[in-house]
């Protein structure tokens, strides 16, 4: 069939107006005579208006779909579709999928269109070749005859050739990074966006007009390019341009010089701490590391830095963790000593203050560890021993030292990847070893069913060599006649020398011999089994995976699938992509309050109005003084109810120990809605360390095990696992007790605000290397070359991660949000919200189902547009976010039961719920906050007095859920009460 060419039409409105112009015979695809394998979508998707589609099997298996249509209408004299006519189908040109389309009336051949844009939109593509119609039974038949799933909304019959659209491009939101390098140098970055997806480059110019460098770009919408090993005191200029497809251009230019900004006078910067040894041992004069955040330009460098205590001044040191705009200190990882006292605590910057003389320094170095005798031991399940790489140095000085070691098989494949931290410090004997595993297996990461990505191992250890003589553990020494063990397979009971022996050990011993002593400790030695501790006359074996054939799993019926998922026969399951991370205490000093400051350290939190003066973070609501005291009754009793929920599930184990079980009755939860920020929250805003203790193993646990890490499918590193039995798909069958058929990667179950405070408080670089994995997962091309809207939710979470990674000055985040934003404000309907057909979980009424929304879901989104309005005050989002709070109150309150339905379909849920009402009160607050609006402030007002009930229906969701749902907005509810209190007339 002959290729025509054709006139591409792209606006929605402009659409809509030739649809509606009164000279156009138009039908909905829907509503077509012959739909052949095409399916009608009246509620199947998210899809907003009516459509046809084809199915994915259709579409993959390259049948053809023919579509017939008879005109009836005309026949019938209700409307004349004959004469000359120009073809137009309305088709949402999906990326990655062809188009052509091939046209036919009765036995005349047409032609064939090929659109060839690809950008997530819908567009009114026409034949640009007049058809004559003549009447009666004459048969238009259109066929899609490429591979993709052709979504067609509708036809029309113009009654002349419209103009196409121009696709011209615009550079938008240009700004420039300046990075001093290690040379003395400097790297640019520049980061825009463009309106359409565009091929970008930048020339470089210097003082005189002359070229110095090119660069370029994949073409996309978010752009970054970099100029690297610029020499200083140079004044430049960037030209930029942009082309379209169509050949179409845009030009900018930047200005800049390569300098850093003028030195300012120093002046002192004090930071008001709370300083907390939830220990039972007294630490005072152990390591205390901790997070501070810094306001925008109060400190360009951290020098001189001290911790005031009561009359005690510490030495202490800082490393700035990230930077403003403007290039002064963001936040800084502080590392110093407990104090005696911890009362009227602050850390002093650019001080000259009188300080006791700090230890003499450090009481362990890379010398003394002998690093090169060290020696792993990795065993496949059938027997293979992989052969460890040479230590390979990232990083070293004189505080830290990091190393990556790579497992390989006999072709010299790596398995798996071991990668040591080791923090040295000042006067102390001790050291921290943090071990991660990377489980890489490439070979399984290439099957396609996800059950085949599991590498078997039978065996995982470290051996570090000293000659011993007794061990030490829980106040019981034994000689080294023979080998002597110390593991724990399950969380019930722990084993000494393969004698069962009741309780639950700490993973402390201490190893004696000619040449001193040795204390080992594993932290979190029974909660994140199976681990062991082997230890005979030659050295210690920290077996982080210990050989585990023929041991008793107790349990119920239930446990084989909820805990020893990953365990088998022959050891270990190990699905590719996820990380193992260990804390071990090495200690060479005899220091009896080691074991106690492993699993217990000292922590200190900035006091939170400090916190909230900075601008480092949105805001949160201090504790103290609360203006809902109901909430904080609940979170009196709420850690006590996540460490009640984890006993009954025994929620232990390598894979489990961070996690909740129970959504949807048999899933890990996945930490959804992200408990740990949850955590680190309550811990910020009221100082109570169990929180920031649940909260940092929750990191680990998402890092570690729910992150990809690793994948043979680029695309797919970084992202997080929803939630699903098992944490990830493969260890169970697609399907097994959940809806799930094996790990999902979408941004509704990707949490990254709770990561990132972690980091920022504790400077965990494991967590920090996953939580960059995810960056650049949420950073992808394919979501920002042609970013759609699918639901409310999915816009929502999305814009809550590109914010939190623009809370630490990351332009690209920020700039992934706007073209995020800009196509949320596109597509909010004009009463407010953003209506879609709705699916059967979201509507009852059958076909047709009713248009609409979830509520929660349009929460979600407030949510994220608030945050997004933080940053950059639009006032366009502002009233986005005030017609979204105006829908929910119109289409979602039932003022039966005076809450918040679940759905907008009355249907669908019959009433309102409590729970419901909590999940849309920030965006209501959101809404009060920025325009004072009465009736809004009235409904947040009511729905206030649903804060801090206990959760129900936990049966279902899991306590995990149920409270976080609660319990990760309330906080930022009470900062906005705080700026902008409810003054309403209570009638």
């Amino acid at each position: 069939m002959n290729l025509l060419p054709h006139i591409d039409i792209k606006e929605p409105a402009r659409i809509q107006a030739l649809l509606e112009d009164p000279r156009t015979y138009s039908w909905r695809a829907i509503d077509s005579e012959k739909l052949d394998t095409f399916t009608p979508d009246l509620g199947l998707s998210a899809y907003p208006v009516p459509s046809i589609v084809r199915s994915s099997a259709v579409a993959q298996a390259g049948i053809v779909s023919r579509l017939r249509h008879r005109f009836w209408q005309t026949i019938e004299q209700q409307a004349d579709h004959t004469g000359p006519r120009y073809i137009g189908i309305v088709i949402y040109l999906a990326v990655g999928e062809a188009h052509p389309l091939e046209l036919k009336l009765g036995d005349r051949d047409i032609g064939r269109i090929e659109p060839r844009r690809q950008d997530n939109r819908s567009h009114l593509i026409v034949a640009d070749q007049v058809v004559e119609f003549i009447g009666e039974m004459e048969v238009l038949q259109m066929s899609a005859v490429g591979s993709g799933r052709y979504r067609i909304e509708s036809f029309a019959l113009l009654h002349e050739r419209p103009q196409p659209s121009r696709y011209v491009p615009s550079i938008e939101r240009l700004q420039h990074r300046l990075r001093k390098t290690e040379t003395g140098g400097y790297d640019v970055e520049l980061h825009f966006t463009t309106d359409l997806a565009a091929a970008a480059e930048a020339r470089l110019m210097g003082a005189a007009g002359e070229e110095i460098s090119m660069t370029s770009g994949r073409a996309g919408r978010l752009h970054q390019l970099t100029f690297a090993g610029l020499p200083p005191d140079q004044q430049l200029t960037a030209r930029i341009s942009a082309r379209d497809q169509s050949g179409e251009m845009a030009t900018a230019t930047l200005q800049f010089a390569t300098r850093s900004p003028q030195p300012q006078p120093k002046r002192e910067v004090v930071v008001p701490l709370e300083i907390f040894s939830p220990a039972a041992a007294d630490l005072t004069g152990l390591p205390l590391g901790f997070g501070l955040p810094l306001a925008r330009g109060a400190a360009p460098e951290l020098d001189d830095c001290h911790l005031r205590a009561g009359d005690e001044t510490l030495p202490a040191r800082a490393r700035i963790q990230s930077r403003w705009e403007d290039g002064s200190a963001q936040w800084a990882l502080i590392e110093t000593r407990l104090p005696q006292t911890v009362s009227a605590a602050a850390l002093h910057i650019n001080s000259e203050l009188p300080i006791e003389a700090a230890a003499d320094g450090l009481g362990i170095t890379l010398r003394d560890l002998r690093l090169a005798d060290w020696r792993f031991c990795a065993t496949l399940a059938d027997g293979t021993r992989l052969r460890a790489s040479a230590l390979k140095p990232i990083r070293r000085d004189e505080h830290k030292a990091t190393y990556v070691i790579e497992h390989q098989d006999a072709r010299g494949v790596a398995q798996l990847r071991s990668k040591l931290w080791l923090q040295f410090y000042s006067g102390q004997r001790f050291i921290r070893l943090r071990h991660r595993l990377e489980v890489l297996a490439p070979e399984h990461a290439e099957a396609s069913d996800e059950s085949d990505a599991l590498l078997s191992l039978r065996e995982f250890s470290l051996r570090i060599p000293f000659a011993g003589q007794r061990v030490d553990h829980a106040g019981r020494q034994s000689s080294l006649a023979d080998e002597w063990q110390l593991r724990h397979d399950h969380d019930q009971w722990h084993e000494i020398c393969r004698e069962a022996r009741a309780g639950r050990a700490a993973g402390h011993i201490r190893v004696h011999g000619d040449a001193g002593s040795l204390g080992i400790g594993l932290r979190h030695f029974w909660q994140s089994y199976p681990k062991a501790l082997t230890v005979d006359a030659q050295g210690i074996d920290i077996c982080l995976l210990p050989e585990r054939a023929g041991r008793e799993l107790p349990g119920d019926e239930d446990a084989a699938h909820r805990l020893y998922f990953w365990l088998d026969a022959a050891g270990y399951r190990l699905k590719a992509g996820l990380a193992l991370t260990s804390d071990i205490l090495l200690d060479f000093g005899a220091e009896a309050r080691a074991f106690d400051w492993l699993e217990a350290p000292p922590l200190a939190r900035p006091a939170i109005d400090y916190l909230n003066s900075t601008g480092v973070l949105p805001p949160i609501g201090a504790r103290q003084d609360s203006l809902l005291p109901s909430y904080e009754a609940l979170t009196d009793r709420a850690l006590q109810s996540f460490v009640d929920d984890r006993e009954a599930h025994r929620a232990y184990g390598q894979l489990n120990f961070g996690d909740w079980y129970g959504e949807s009755g048999w899933s890990w939860g996945n930490n959804e809605y992200d408990s740990i920020y949850c955590g680190y929250s309550e811990f910020l805003r009221g100082g109570d360390v169990g929180w920031a203790a649940w909260a940092a193993a929750a990191a680990r646990h998402l890092a570690d095990v729910d992150t990809v890490n690793f994948s043979a499918v680029a695309a797919n590193i970084g992202g997080q696992a929803m939630h699903i039995p098992g944490h990830l798909g493969g260890y169970l069958p697609p399907f097994f007790r959940s809806k799930m058929r094996g790990t999902n990667l979408i941004p509704s179950h990707t949490w990254v605000e709770g990561p990132l405070l972690h980091w920022l408080l504790t400077g965990d670089a494991a967590v920090a290397e996953s939580l960059q994995k995810t960056r650049g997962w949420l950073l992808q091309a394919r979501f920002f070359e042609a970013y759609d809207f699918s639901n409310a939710r999915e816009a929502g979470w999305h814009l809550i991660h590109l914010c939190a990674l623009a809370w630490l000055d990351d332009p690209a985040a920020l700039n992934a949000a706007s073209i995020l934003v800009e196509r949320v404000l596109e597509r909010q309907s004009p009463g407010g919200g953003w209506e879609r057909i709705l699916t059967d979980s979201h509507c009852g009424c059958g076909y047709p189902r009713c248009r609409g929304e979830a509520g929660f879901m349009v929460g979600v989104l407030l949510s994220g547009l608030m945050r997004y309005y933080r940053h950059t005050g639009d006032p366009a989002v502002a009233e986005a976010i005030l017609g979204g709070a105006r829908w929910l109150i119109a289409n979602t309150f039932d003022h039966e039961s005076g809450y918040f339905r679940y759905t907008s379909c009355a249907n669908r849920t019959l009433g309102g719920k409590f729970q419901c009402t909590q999940w849309v009160l920030e965006g209501l607050a959101a809404a009060w906050s920025i325009s004072g609006d009465v009736e809004v402030g009235g409904y947040l007002q009511r729905g206030l007095g649903v804060i801090g009930r206990f959760p129900v229906g936990i049966d279902h969701s899991g306590m995990g859920k149920a409270m976080a749902q609660q319990m990760r907005y309330v906080p930022s509810i009470l900062a906005t009460l705080s700026e902008s209190p409810l003054e309403l007339d209570p009638t």
